[in-house]
């Protein structure tokens, strides 16, 4: 069934920081969402090789990164982190949601070719 608070799911374009192409900690992209993203919103991502299984992921804050005011509707990601490196058969998964709710506004993922 579906629900009466059900939410439009945003793309995020997500490509890997062309400068920085041999480094495997980086990551851009953006976003713009019909919802105004709050102190309770996250952006989150994991990776998965070729055979989908999981190898690696963090989170990190969106109101209090020291670039973003909130609330908000649009959202830069310019995040460094610590996985494996990965490869351009790799895929990176991404969204944000909202951590007390569980609620997902935006979401999408890119191959690292």
């Amino acid at each position: 069934p579906e629900s009466d608070n059900a939410t439009t799911i945003n793309k995020i374009t997500i490509e890997p920081d062309p400068l920085v192409a041999n480094n495997p900690g980086r990551v851009t992209g953006s976003a713009t969402t019909e919802t105004e993203i709050t102190e309770d919103y996250v952006f989150a991502f994991v990776f998965f090789d070729q055979s989908k299984k999981m190898f690696g992921g963090n989170y990190t804050t969106i109101c209090d990164d020291g670039k973003t005011k909130c609330p908000t509707k649009e959202y830069n990601i310019d995040l460094k982190f610590d996985v494996p490196a990965f490869t351009s058969s790799d895929i990176m998964a991404a969204a944000i949601l909202n951590y007390k709710t569980n609620i997902t506004i935006a979401c999408g993922y890119s191959h690292f070719s």
